[in-house]
């Protein structure tokens, strides 16, 4: 009789098991990254404060005294999601666009060319 290791179903779909509890993983990990980011954020400005600030109402102190409001810096946001976008960090399979082949798409016939008259 054949043991269970050498069955290729059942190795495939344990292989597949594995896959979806590695995706659960990174996804968890992505939210719970995400939940820490937005931890420390503080509100936007009331309606008022913008209402001030547009016909220039708002004193310099005002101004001036403004609190962080924890959002992370703008080089930082950008070098995270161009460290997403590198080719290593896809877990999806999409086709390559540069394969190799040198191939016109077809393309469907369309009107009928004008005549010269």
């Amino acid at each position: 009789m054949a043991r269970e290791d050498d069955n290729p179903v059942a190795r495939a779909a344990a292989k597949a098991a594995e896959g979806v509890e590695q995706r659960r993983r990174a996804q968890q990990e992505q939210v719970a990254d995400f939940y820490a980011r937005q931890d420390g954020l503080q509100p936007t400005p009331t309606q008022d404060e913008n209402d001030r600030a547009k016909v220039g109402a708002m004193s310099l102190d005002d101004l001036d005294n403004k609190e962080d409001d924890g959002s992370e810096w703008q080089d930082e946001g950008t070098t995270r999601v161009m460290t997403a976008r590198l080719p290593g960090n896809n877990p999806y399979e999409t086709r390559d666009i540069d394969s190799g082949e040198n191939v016109e798409p077809r393309r469907a016939r369309g009107r009928p060319r004008k005549t010269e008259e």
